[in-house]
């Protein structure tokens, strides 16, 4: 297959919904019909540009570790940020992704009639920022659409959201800055980079990933200089708190409840996808490069954070409040994955990133059609709607089993492949974080080190309470007689249906192909994390 090194489709890609948003402010407020078809034409077009892409990219394995299609312009010299986009295997897959998520928000929000005009346009601007970070190579660039981001999700959620809206859009867009403002300020701390330095680390893997491996900024991050720590902290911290992991997720339970329908489908499984994204491609090498003692404390605190997360899901009766508790515990097994830092367990993370975004897109948008007919989330006080809407227990109950690692489902081979690594059962590795020749064993232990098994074992038992809580939470909705109150529940409608029907197909097309969907696909992209880290 011919390799298109430079192209400039990425940059239409990431420009088409942006556009889209200002010709829809330039439709009359009263053009209800022009405006949702624009927007939802607008997006299906982006859905198709990033269909060409994937057939303009050349997946061969030596050609899908390198950033094709890459587009270079200048930008802010005396801080060496250029426009540079591109895209590796990973970083396609995670546009097409978040392009096909995009789409489906704008289809199914043909309930929303209140300022639909704006509703539109934060929409398509959220796409368009989401699709601008997934495809920047600038780290600078990068980190302006990460915090651009912002904005349409506090609009979103504080002009369409629930009762409680604008408290919880509040308390998310101030510690979502707090994240970008602790993102900027790590970068600042890293070396200045030259462009010498940019063209001197590998000519063939530039981008976010040659800022990583760059040989200054890898000192720094392996403790040889005094901003060391500062820098991993403020990093970790940022990546952290933005995708919500356990204990630093004081934003997430009231975000989850008050972002409704549609918009929640994107906006908090949009956040989900870019943060884990960065995680994997910024946060999981230079992690990797930490001391063993510093590692070993990061580990302590995501497995017992996970086990945490799922005992207080088990005391939830709210159900976005138990969606939330299911989310950090997926952002703390995508951590670990990283931190890990082998072949098996990278591939675990980017499968759980995945398939952790299309479960709670199904879990949303079961909770919102349950929301609109109940006018509450209280698990106490519901139940029997199994006998009520039949077609909703079907198409909802293939996202509860998934989010309960059931083989056969989207998440069960990313959830194995993580806890799995915990134990140093990779092949090739001989423990926790020996990721590649001469890394340092995760503690300096070998693979018997009873220290790798506790919080393997944490992880494993915050897995199984969830599990309990999932299935607890069908029951409780589900089983049972129906109330007298809820008897003039109607049917699931079209629009309501076209929502669920793809999710349930993703979900079972990534459960039973994960290796020709996943695995295969992004294997070059994994190695290449791997030579990065190990470097």
């Amino acid at each position: 297959m011919k390799t298109f090194d430079y192209s400039s489709i990425l940059t239409w890609l990431a420009a088409l919904p942006i556009l889209g948003s200002a010709v829809v402010a330039l439709l009359p407020p009263t053009r209800v019909r022009l405006i949702r078809n624009t927007a939802i034409a607008t997006l299906a077009g982006m859905v198709f540009l990033a269909a060409v892409t994937v057939r303009l990219f050349n997946w061969t394995h030596t050609a899908a570790s390198h950033f094709q299609l890459m587009q270079i312009g200048p930008w802010i010299p005396p801080l060496h940020a250029t426009y540079f986009v591109g895209v590796d295997a990973l970083s396609m897959y995670m546009t097409l992704f978040i392009s096909a998520l995009g789409l489906l928000a704008a289809l199914a929000s043909y309930g929303v009639v209140q300022q639909l005009r704006a509703y539109y346009i934060f929409i398509m601007l959220l796409t368009g920022f989401f699709a601008g970070a997934l495809i920047a190579e600038n780290i600078f660039l990068f980190a302006l659409f990460f915090i651009l981001s912002i904005f349409p999700m506090y609009f979103l959620t504080g002009l369409w959201g629930g009762e409680r809206r604008q408290p919880a859009a509040m308390k998310f867009g101030l510690f979502a800055l707090i994240s970008s403002g602790l993102f900027f300020v790590a970068i600042f701390l890293a070396p200045h980079l030259s462009t010498a330095a940019y063209q001197a680390v590998d000519a063939w893997h530039p981008g976010l990933s040659a800022w990583v491996k760059t040989h200054d900024l890898a000192m720094v991050a392996a403790g040889h200089q005094a901003s060391a720590l500062w820098f991993f902290w403020l990093l970790a911290i940022a990546l952290g708190l933005r995708i919500g992991v356990t204990g630093l997720h004081i934003w997430s339970p009231d975000y989850c409840c008050e972002t409704r329908g549609a918009a929640a489908i994107l906006v908090i499984g949009g956040n989900f996808l870019l943060t884990a994204y960065a995680i994997e491609r910024i946060g999981g090498p230079l992690l990797h490069l930490q001391s063993a003692h510093l590692q070993i404390v990061v580990g302590w605190v995501l497995a017992g954070g996970i086990l945490y997360t799922a005992l207080a899901a088990l005391a939830q009766n709210d159900l976005g409040r138990l969606i939330s508790c299911w989310m950090s515990l997926q952002a703390g097994l995508i951590s670990l994955g990283m931190l890990a830092f082998t072949a098996g367990s990278i591939q675990g993370a980017m499968l759980e990133t995945i398939g952790a975004v299309i479960c709670l897109a199904a879990l949303l948008w079961m909770c919102h059609i349950l929301e609109l007919r109940a006018h509450h989330r209280d698990l106490s006080r519901l139940g029997g709607i199994s006998q009520l809407m039949p077609e909703l227990f079907g198409l909802s109950l293939p996202g509860f089993i998934a989010a309960m690692a059931v083989p056969g489902f989207c998440l069960f081979a990313g959830e194995f492949l993580v806890v799995r690594s915990l134990f140093g059962l990779h092949p090739g590795s001989a423990s926790l974080g020996s990721a590649s020749p001469g890394s340092v064993p995760l503690g300096g232990a070998s693979s018997g080190s009873h220290w790798q098994a506790v919080p393997g074992i944490l992880v494993i038992l915050g897995l199984f309470l969830m599990i309990a809580t999932l299935l607890w939470t069908i029951e409780r909705v589900f089983f049972g007689n129906p109330r007298p109150e809820y008897s003039h529940f109607p049917r699931l409608t079209r629009m309501e249906r076209l929502v669920l029907v793809p999710l349930v197909a993703f979900n079972l097309a990534l459960g039973l192909c994960p290796m020709i969907l996943i695995i295969d696909p992004l294997s070059p992209a994994i190695q290449s994390i791997l030579h990065f880290g190990g470097n």
